[in-house]
């Protein structure tokens, strides 16, 4: 996981630069990075925060329907983690539901 990070870090570092290719190449690393965690059943804040990464990737390729689905499981698994009585779901709730509807 921890190469996987750096390999991340470094594409995010280079985003100013022309890198049109190379954000395929970082879905990829999020989807391989997505399935680690969920093959060792790491139920996340940090696997919640790798969909939000590969939401904010889609949205800059203009899919909405991979941005909305990447949102919708990262809302799914913050819930499991925190619960739906934590003061903040509600609110993300409503976050989330005005970002889909975009």
């Amino acid at each position: 996981m921890a190469r996987l990070r750096e390999e991340l870090s470094a594409y995010y570092k280079g985003a100013g630069e022309d890198q049109d290719g190379e954000i395929y190449v970082a879905i990829a690393k999020l989807r391989e990075l997505a399935s680690l965690f969920e093959e060792e059943g790491l139920y996340s804040l940090e696997l919640s925060l790798v969909y939000v990464e590969q939401a904010q990737l889609f949205a800059m390729l203009g899919d909405d329907v991979g941005r909305r689905d990447k949102i919708r499981k990262a809302v799914q698994i913050r819930l499991l983690c925190l619960g739906t009585d934590h003061p903040s779901s509600a609110q993300l709730s409503r976050a989330i539901e005005r970002e889909i509807r975009r």
